[in-house]
């Protein structure tokens, strides 16, 4: 389960980047994607129940660029997220 703190969720201004999140973990049907079973909330707390994925964790390589993080993936695809 992935809780995530209100407060800090609207501080970050990251509350459009959570429902989009939680949209695509609900239709994305790909085994290399975690599933999202639900998600609620409580007075100070947003939760995900997601499905768990045993095993180790993979280290991916990372690059900084200006003020985004680059991630680049063994499949060669890469994603930019701000921080």
């Amino acid at each position: 389960m992935k809780k995530l703190l209100k407060t800090n969720l609207v501080l970050r201004n990251q509350v459009e980047q959570v429902f989009n999140e939680r949209d695509i973990l609900t239709f994305a049907d790909n085994p290399f994607v975690v599933s999202l079973y639900g998600s609620f909330e409580t007075k100070k707390h947003l939760c995900m129940v997601m499905e768990y994925v045993e095993g180790e964790t993979r280290r991916i390589s990372t690059q900084w660029i200006d003020k985004g993080e680059l991630i680049q993936f063994p499949q060669g695809v890469s994603v930019c997220q701000s921080q």
